[in-house]
């Protein structure tokens, strides 16, 4: 007859076990899920900073090019008509727009 008695307990210790397998196992989905998404944002932060940079280093070297282009170009133009350094400066100022305006770059 022990048997019976300690067979009629183990059917809500079976039933609790098994809400507490179940709860705790959602928890871990739920935090594995949470930081597969932060993973997953963080990485796409860091591709976008890549290409942000890769973009502004492309900019820079394409008006670091235009510039040195536009000085020797405004001081000719200048120099013929006998203009002033501010002559030269007002042209440059203009090429450079004008390249930035190309470049799509606002």
């Amino acid at each position: 007859m022990k048997t019976i008695k300690s067979e009629k307990g183990g059917a809500p210790t079976l039933a609790i076990f098994t809400i507490f397998v179940i709860v705790s196992s959602g928890l871990v989905m739920a935090h594995l899920r949470s930081m597969e998404r932060k993973d997953i944002s963080e990485i796409q932060q860091l591709m976008a900073s890549d290409f942000t940079r890769a973009t502004n280093s492309s900019i820079e070297a394409e008006l670091n090019d235009a510039l040195s282009t536009a000085v020797p170009a405004a001081m000719d133009d200048v120099g013929t008509g006998a203009g002033s350094r501010e002559n030269v400066e007002d042209l440059v100022i203009e090429y450079m727009n004008n390249r930035i305006k190309e470049l799509g770059v606002s």
